[in-house]
C-alpha cells in the first residue's frame, strides 16, 4: 500500500529540486567568470611586458581597432574589478 506523503514535505521536495537547479546555474556562472577574469589576467600580463608605443588591438564585433597600450590596461582593469566583484 502505498503512502501519502504530506503536502508540506511535497513543497519541501520541490523546493530542494528548485534550490538545487540554481546552485548547478551559480555554479556554471561561477565557472564562466573565472574563465574570463584569468583571461583579463593574462592579457594584462602580456600588456605588462609590451612597449608604450606597441600596436594594441581589440576586438570589437567583426572588427580589431587600433586603441593606446593605456587604453587597453584600463578597459582590462576595469573589466577584470567588474568580475572580482561577482
Amino acid at each position: 500500500m502505498a503512502e501519502v506523503v504530506p503536502p508540506e514535505l511535497e513543497q519541501y521536495a520541490v523546493k530542494l529540486q528548485q534550490l538545487r537547479a540554481k546552485l548547478g546555474q551559480v555554479q556554471a556562472e561561477k565557472g564562466v567568470v573565472q574563465a574570463e577574469l584569468k583571461e583579463v589576467e593574462r592579457a594584462l600580463e602580456l600588456l605588462k611586458g609590451a612597449a608604450p608605443d606597441a600596436l594594441i588591438f581589440k576586438s570589437a564585433g567583426h572588427l580589431m581597432v587600433r586603441v593606446s597600450k593605456e587604453d587597453a590596461e584600463k578597459e582590462l582593469s576595469d573589466r577584470k574589478d567588474i568580475l572580482e566583484l561577482r
